[in-house]
């Protein structure tokens, strides 16, 4: 199954479940460059998130904590939660 690419600004976006229609977990493959503009800190409420680091380091925070994702690691957002996704300044970071 070939699943479209979303571009917002430099970020590329390659939705595989959609987590708001399922009602659960989503998944995505995201493209973030490093200095690329993110989404502000959100929230979602009917779905799910857990980020799974390819490549580089993303600065992931859920709510009050923030920890550097690096190659493997990963971290999951329930619902209710507000969320935000930062690259570090490296080559680039694919979750």
């Amino acid at each position: 199954m070939i699943h479209q690419i979303v571009k917002v600004g430099q970020i590329e976006i390659r939705y595989l479940v959609d987590g708001a229609q399922k009602g659960g977990l989503g998944l995505f493959e995201m493209k973030v460059p490093a200095g690329a503009h993110v989404p502000p800190p959100h929230s979602h409420s009917n779905n799910e998130e857990c980020v799974y680091v390819l490549e580089g380091v993303l600065r992931y925070s859920v709510d009050d904590e923030t920890r550097d994702l690096k190659p493997g690691g990963c971290r999951r957002r329930e619902v209710p939660c507000i969320s935000s996704a930062i690259p570090v300044p490296r080559p680039r970071a694919r979750s």
